[in-house]
């Protein structure tokens, strides 16, 4: 008998998986925004640290926030990922 090699339809992930995915990865690219905003007033230097504008960062905490509940909706309702 012989070997055949798998076939493969060219498509590696789902729309929906790659939908997801790139929610995910905004998500987390986000959170390491937020991460830099609030760190950033607690940097160990001579000078002061800018006063951070607390909107700013309820604004950026929301966006994390909508990133990951959409990925978590797509998650949650797709059969196919």
């Amino acid at each position: 008998s012989t070997l055949k090699a798998p076939t493969f339809s060219g498509v590696d992930v789902s729309s929906e998986c790659a939908a997801m995915l790139e929610k995910l990865m905004l998500a987390q690219a986000q959170e390491c925004f937020y991460e830099k905003v609030v760190g950033s007033s607690g940097v160990a230097s001579d000078a002061a640290p800018p006063a951070i504008n607390p909107k700013i960062v309820a604004r950026v905490a929301m966006q994390v926030s909508t990133y990951y509940s959409d990925a978590h909706k797509l998650i949650t309702t797709s059969a196919k990922l």
